[in-house]
């Protein structure tokens, strides 16, 4: 990676850009490569480290929108089922075009009353089903003694076992880089 000077001399000595981006975080990189894929001439600027800010602080994952799928059900709210079904075929796309920043994560949700079975259970099928051709695993139960044994400092009391789901995360980082180098 050019140091900061060589890439000020850089865009001091070459010729007019057809678009300047301020901001090397996600959205500034993705800007940035969307541009240059359009044959555009890029300066990508930004006043600290590529990815410094707030694009340093994400959760890492690359999902498909679990939380907004409930959301979806509790308030029959089409615009987050379609972005939930958006999502899923976009984490597919993420993590194959960028496998050596991304991997498959299985996420483990406890169960603490037995309610929360069909309840989990019905969200997680959900899900996958969704997911349809883009699913990575399909969600399964596992008990407590093997919920114990993944995770073995689970509160005991009142566990009943879990529900295991899988989404996708990502080295945001070297995302972010990796976005502004290509760019």
């Amino acid at each position: 990676v050019p140091s900061r000077e060589q890439q000020i001399t850089k865009l001091k000595e070459n010729s007019p850009y057809d678009i300047l981006v301020i901001g090397g975080g996600a959205t500034g990189t993705g800007v940035a490569l969307d541009a240059a894929s359009r044959k555009m001439k890029v300066a990508l600027v930004e006043k600290d480290d590529f990815g410094a800010g707030t694009s340093s602080r994400s959760t890492k994952l690359v999902h498909g929108g679990v939380r907004y799928l409930e959301k979806a059900f509790r308030n029959l709210d089409k615009e987050q089922y379609a972005m939930v079904c958006e999502a899923l075929h976009e984490r597919k796309n993420f993590l194959k075009i960028a496998p050596h920043l991304s991997y498959e994560l299985p996420i483990m949700i406890p169960l603490y009353k037995w309610w929360h079975l069909p309840y989990y259970w019905a969200g997680a099928k959900a899900y996958d089903f969704l997911a349809g051709k883009n699913a990575l695993h399909s969600s399964y139960f596992i008990s407590k003694p093997s919920a114990l044994d993944q995770f073995p400092h689970l509160a005991r009391e009142s566990l009943k076992g879990a529900i295991v789901y899988h989404d996708g995360a990502h080295n945001d980082a070297r995302m972010n880089i990796s976005l502004a180098l290509t760019a």
